[in-house]
């Protein structure tokens, strides 16, 4: 088999596909200016190992193609160096379009919040179900090996991912996955590094949804008006679902879908939704509703979504990755129901706001107040807005006019320390935690347990 290098390895999906390639009987090499963690320990224990930092002397001379991954720049000594000896350079959407995705019931799931989770979770149903999916997953679910499979399945479920595929080209990734079926979760202004504004955003899925075929489906819920718009544009026929009869049991949840009760792992209105939608897109793959029903009961959540790191009656530690606005407001309402009479501290890092007077800036009190204790950190942003920076002490301040206990400390590594100031025994901490920040979370497991105690 040809061997295949691969450049900006250290993402989730890219790395995944890395380590696909090499079970495929590939010979694979692989590098990253800036290997992170979790994804370049999970690399080298599956025996895959990332040399850290761009060169030249990275590819080696029997190279057939350079798999390139979305933080690669065009300026890439790699790219460049592989373009010199004439070795072809394919940026992983169109690598995954032009070699992995043809011939298969292409389902994608799209939308500004919940696609990896509702991902997993179809994914695995139709695991469960015994149809071995090939599937790409954003993050590393408890219920495979790998972030990507492909094996020659009649079914591939993807991540549709918004953001573009290559930093040569602006175009959507999930445009190159040409969906028979799209599960649409949301769709609302985020990547404000990318998209101007929320037109920008409908535009890109507009043009996912009015490409698919007239005989493709969309499966949306009734709650996002965008979604509903974009689904309305497309020659595709659209079914909206909904759960019902939302119940709050012993570790979890259940609800209906049709005539049936279903029972999830997990608490919050849009867990309840995403599961909706991956269940509906199931029976439409002909998976009977036992099997779905046996599969949600025994769903394991994706780590880093929702993740709880400790959970004692004094003291309670919730992760998540999350940062826009609408999934924070839905993540604290999970932990309300889930906690309705235990305070609530949330603690983040702002990031890719928009700026000063962006969505976030707009957004984010109202979306934190269901928190009792909120803690921010300055800001994260990779370029400068021309309307100015966005000011966590602005938020702080509108907050504490809004009647919630607001703090400002200068990053997440000082959480620690500040908690003595705040944790109260029986508290529940959620942390929106930046990717690369893992390394703070046993300190901080160590520090509520011990506050908990005190």
């Amino acid at each position: 088999m040809p061997h295949i290098h691969v450049t900006g390895a250290c993402g989730r999906a890219i790395g995944g596909l890395a380590l696909e390639l090499m079970s495929r009987g590939h010979e694979v090499s692989a590098s990253d200016g800036f290997c992170q963690a979790p994804m370049d320990a999970f690399l080298r224990t599956q025996g895959l190992e990332i040399i850290e930092g761009f060169s030249t002397k990275n590819i080696p001379t029997n190279t057939a193609m350079v798999v390139a991954g979305a933080s690669v720049t065009p300026d890439n000594v790699e790219l460049k160096a592989a373009r010199r000896r004439k070795i072809p350079v394919i940026f992983m959407a169109q690598f995954l379009q032009d070699h992995l995705l043809k011939q298969r019931t292409r389902i994608v799931v799209a939308g500004t919040n919940g696609k990896t989770t509702t991902t997993s979770m179809l994914a695995w149903i139709l695991e469960y179900a015994g149809m071995k999916p090939d599937y790409l997953i954003g993050a590393p679910s408890p219920h495979f090996a790998n972030t990507a499979r492909f094996r020659g399945s009649r079914i591939a479920v993807l991540e549709g991912d918004e953001y573009p595929a290559s930093q040569e080209c602006n175009r959507a990734k999930f445009h190159y996955y040409k969906p028979h079926i799209l599960l649409l979760t949301n769709i609302l202004h985020d990547h404000a590094d990318v998209y101007a504004n929320e037109g920008a955003v409908l535009s890109a899925f507009t043009e996912l949804a009015t490409a698919m075929p007239s005989s493709g489906k969309i499966f949306l819920t009734p709650f996002c008006p965008n979604a509903l718009a974009v689904a309305g544009q497309s020659k595709a026929s659209t079914e909206i679902v909904s759960p019902r009869d939302l119940r709050v049991v012993k570790r979890g949840m259940t609800f209906m879908l049709g005539s049936q009760r279903l029972f999830l792992p997990m608490f919050g209105r849009m867990n309840a939704e995403n599961a909706t939608l991956a269940a509906r897109a199931a029976q439409e793959m002909g998976v009977s509703a036992s099997k779905i029903s046996a599969a949600l009961a025994t769903f394991q959540p994706v780590p880093g979504r929702m993740q709880t790191l400790l959970d004692e009656k004094q003291g309670t530690l919730v992760i998540d990755e999350n940062y826009h606005p609408a999934a924070l407001r839905a993540n604290l309402a999970a932990l309300r129901m889930r906690f309705p009479h235990r305070r609530i501290i949330v603690a983040l890092q702002p990031r890719y706001t928009g700026g000063r007077v962006g969505f976030q800036a707009a957004t984010l009190p109202a979306a934190l107040t269901v928190a009792d204790v909120v803690i921010l950190t300055r800001p994260f942003d990779l370029h400068p807005f021309p309307d100015g920076a966005f000011s966590s002490r602005a938020i702080i301040s509108k907050m504490k006019r809004m009647g919630v206990q607001a703090h400002l400390i200068q990053s997440l590594k000082g959480l620690n320390k500040f908690l003595h100031r705040v944790f109260r025994p029986g508290d529940v901490l959620f942390v929106s935690l930046p990717s690369g920040c893992e390394f703070i979370t046993q300190p901080l497991t160590e520090t509520v347990r011990k506050l908990a105690l005190s």
